[in-house]
C-alpha cells in the first residue's frame, strides 16, 4: 500500500480467501489509514471498502466488479497486494 501526505496509507489489498462449495472467492478491498499528531497526543482513523471479488472454480479464474460485470484480472494481479499469493499464482 502506498503512503501519502501526512502519514496516510492507501491501497488495494486482497482479503482472506473463502471457499464456497467448489468455488474460492477472494475479496479485493480499498484500505486506508490516516493519522496525525493532535494536542500532545495523536489520532488515527481507518477503513476499507470492497471494490471487486475474484472467483476461482472449475471454469477458471475471473474478477467481477461490485455490479457483477467483468473486472480486469491481469491488472488486479499486478496492483493488488497479496492477490497472487491468495490465488496461489505467480503474478
Amino acid at each position: 500500500m502506498g503512503r501519502g501526505a501526512g502519514g496516510a496509507v492507501n491501497g488495494l489489498a486482497a482479503g482472506a480467501p473463502l471457499a464456497v462449495g467448489e468455488r474460492t472467492l477472494v475479496p479485493v478491498v480499498r484500505a486506508w489509514v490516516r493519522g496525525a499528531p493532535a494536542g500532545g497526543g495523536a489520532w488515527a482513523a481507518g477503513g476499507k471498502e470492497p471494490v471487486a471479488v475474484v472467483v476461482r472454480d472449475a471454469g477458471g479464474t475471473r474478477a467481477l466488479d461490485l455490479e457483477g460485470g467483468e473486472a480486469d484480472l491481469a491488472a488486479l494481479l499486478e496492483t493488488v497486494e497479496g492477490l497472487a499469493a491468495a490465488l496461489g499464482v505467480t503474478p
